[in-house]
């Protein structure tokens, strides 16, 4: 299609353009500033023509697969750009509602007027959807739209396969199936189990057993486990290009996602019978945050003999909404909890090391977010208080008052420091005034 728009615009649908706008805007998210990332300015100017276009064409346009295809991808841009986060929530049923008038939830097959291809875009498109749908429940700790049951679609197709219909050779075959779909489709085997955890974790009363968040937690690792296997069988033998290191890290982190919110109920507890989740949630919360808070890596060659760029969810991770905000932030925010209630898991010096550094470089990342348009002052506050409270800990420090004293004043240069980031942000008034610490000294009403 993008071919076909190249060599004549007129005549493809509008919905493909603001698609395509969209698509623009999803890949931008993974450049670093060095290599010419939009500015927010940019980026906040073509996601309001695709919004007032979208608002326009829903009182004309009859639904059909090129408007859930559209809606699906804003929904994708507005987890990135941290776009209307508290509608994300609303918009993900209304996503599904509309793919399931379309029949997007009825397997492809059992209808004759859907092609090879026809079908296997259906089924894509059904599963992103579910999966961007678990996303937003995890986020806001609300029940998932849909129990499993609830349609029929089967999983899309995770192998390259012959009789392919629209690609006329095994190099275009590969090409079309893609990274993305190849993950999509290796990740929707365990949507039914991850569906019923979080279902079960985010009810208004959680009466869940140890015993039976143990037993799904194994469920969950044996899915993961055979997806590595998977992956690294003879079948992919000759197709090892379209596994890349972020397609795996990716699916690392989405069960990781799910198995933390699996224990992190019983973890808190602090409970000698519940050690098992303390050690399963730092191992956890330490991997994510090494995976999401990784530097961008010149390309490098991984051990199938291909090159791939590493660091592209740091970047997200860094300049973007989600991952930060929705995986990073809670990894730091636990490990925090267990350094202060003295968790058995961290009860050994290099432990001890290794989860104050993974917080001083969380630090840094939420202090350099300050600057973005993004709500970062808890993620830089919290950890630091933490970090203040171990220091005065680590010296000898033990009566009430002293600590009392100590942390307020903690937490006033914290506070200052994270105001003056967010004041020296680009467009600020405040940074073209040549003092700015001293504008902030006289608000102590802040502090």
């Amino acid at each position: 299609k993008l071919e076909q728009f190249m060599q004549a615009p007129e005549q493809l649908s509008p919905y493909f353009v603001f698609q395509l706008l969209v698509v623009i805007l999803v890949g931008n998210s993974t450049v670093c500033a060095a290599n010419g990332r939009l500015e927010f300015s940019a980026i906040a100017h073509l996601w309001s023509r695709v919004v007032s276009w979208r608002s326009t064409a829903f009182l004309v346009q009859e639904i059909d697969l090129e408007i859930v295809q559209l809606d699906t991808l804003m929904l994708l841009a507005k987890r990135i750009y941290h776009f209307e986060t508290p509608q994300c929530m609303l918009m993900s049923p209304y996503v599904i509602h509309r793919a399931m008038l379309l029949g997007l939830h009825r397997e492809p097959t059992l209808f004759s007027r859907f092609s090879t291809h026809e079908s296997e875009s259906r089924r894509r498109l059904w599963y992103a959807i579910l999966e961007l749908d678990l996303v937003c429940a995890i986020d806001t700790g609300m029940p998932p739209s849909l129990e499993p049951g609830s349609w029929d679609t089967l999983p899309p197709r995770a192998e390259v396969e012959e009789n392919y219909e629209y690609a006329e050779d095994q190099l275009s075959r590969s090409a079309q199936l893609g990274i993305g779909s190849r993950g999509l489709a290796l990740l929707v085997r365990s949507l039914p189990l991850r569906l019923r955890i979080i279902r079960a974790v985010n009810k208004l009363r959680f009466i869940m057993g140890f015993e039976e968040a143990i037993r799904l937690g194994s469920e969950l690792v044996k899915e993961r486990t055979s997806i590595e296997d998977f992956i690294n069988s003879q079948q992919y033998a000759a197709d090892q290009q379209s596994i890349t290191d972020i397609v795996q890290e990716l699916l690392q982190l989405t069960y990781d996602r799910v198995l933390l919110c699996l224990h992190k109920h019983f973890a808190a507890r602090m409970k000698p019978e519940y050690e098992f989740s303390e050690y399963t949630c730092l191992r956890l919360s330490s991997r994510m945050l090494d995976v999401l808070l990784r530097s961008t890596r010149p390309t490098e060659t991984n051990k199938h003999g291909t090159t791939s760029k590493k660091g592209v969810l740091g970047t997200l991770t860094s300049s973007g909404g989600y991952f930060f905000e929705s995986d990073a932030l809670n990894a730091a925010l636990l490990i925090s909890f267990l350094l202060v209630r003295d968790s058995r898991a961290i009860s050994s010096p290099s432990t001890r090391i290794s989860c104050i550094d993974r917080l001083r470089n969380f630090i840094h990342v939420a202090q350099e977010r300050t600057c973005l348009p993004y709500p970062s002052g808890k993620a830089f506050i919290v950890p630091s208080m933490t970090l203040e409270y171990i220091s005065f800990v680590k010296s000898g420090g033990t009566e009430d008052n002293s600590l009392h004293t100590r942390l307020q004043e903690a937490g006033r240069k914290i506070s200052k420091a994270a105001l003056l980031a967010y004041l020296a942000r680009p467009g600020s008034l405040m940074n073209h005034m040549d003092d700015m610490e001293a504008v902030v000294d006289m608000t102590p009403a802040l502090f």
